[in-house]
């Protein structure tokens, strides 16, 4: 229960954008249990998004030397690799990623990583795979559209953008010529949610904390992987 305190308050912290508290509620956590994997991905993430890669990966590696197959570290991890410029040493961690858990987010993360690699057919193989598993990943329709007009590949370019069309939120602002160019999407996935255990709360209190957790779904969206993503 007592690393969660801190925990709990890094995730209101980072919801302020406090991140100078975040960081220090982080530091407690870890020092309550050395062996908070969550807390040890978290914090590195916020290294990682100040471009703090040597910390943000020192702190991925602990995580994964406590939970070798954790998705998160090991996504975090290629993306503060692809930062430091060490682009071809990231392949295996994305790679490693689809082994140990084949879902949409680690496909997602892979196809994106071989999008800025530009490998093209490979990163379409890995956008369709994520598209499989989750139909309603707004950024694999996106990833696969971008490399397709790469590859003069038309087989999924009309159903592609008709899903595009189906799945962007109304309000959402239309991205500009730059946006549309070779950069993948951001994969909200790889920043996404501080993870926080509690013991039972009331109705009130965890209509609070659901509230708190999604404006800090929505910060953290907002922070610019350097994925990843797939930020």
């Amino acid at each position: 229960l007592g690393r969660r305190r801190p925990h709990r308050r890094a995730v209101a912290h980072l919801a302020k954008k406090d991140m100078p508290k975040t960081i220090a509620d982080l530091d407690k956590a870890l020092t309550i249990d050395p062996r908070h994997v969550e807390a040890l991905c978290d914090r590195g993430f916020l290294y990682g998004a100040n471009k703090n890669y040597s910390a943000a990966i020192a702190d991925f590696d602990a995580a994964l030397s406590l939970d070798p197959n954790h998705l998160r570290a090991h996504l975090l991890k290629g993306r503060a690799v692809v930062s430091q410029g060490k682009k071809e040493e990231a392949k295996a961690f994305f790679d490693k990623a689809v082994e140990v858990s084949p879902l949409s987010e680690s496909h997602l993360a892979r196809a994106q990583y071989r999008q800025e690699m530009k490998l093209y057919a490979e990163a379409i193989e890995d956008y369709t795979k994520a598209i499989e598993l989750n139909p309603k990943l707004l950024a694999a329709y996106q990833g696969r559209v971008a490399c397709c007009k790469k590859t003069a590949n038309t087989q999924f370019d009309e159903t592609d953008r008709e899903k595009i069309r189906e799945l962007t939120p109304k309000t959402a602002e239309k991205k500009s010529d730059k946006d549309k160019k070779d950069k993948p999407s951001v994969d909200p996935g790889l920043a996404r949610r501080f993870v926080v255990n509690s013991k039972e709360v009331s109705a009130d209190r965890r209509s609070e904390v659901i509230a708190s957790a999604k404006r800090v779904d929505e910060l953290v969206a907002g922070v610019k992987a350097d994925v990843a993503v797939l930020l």
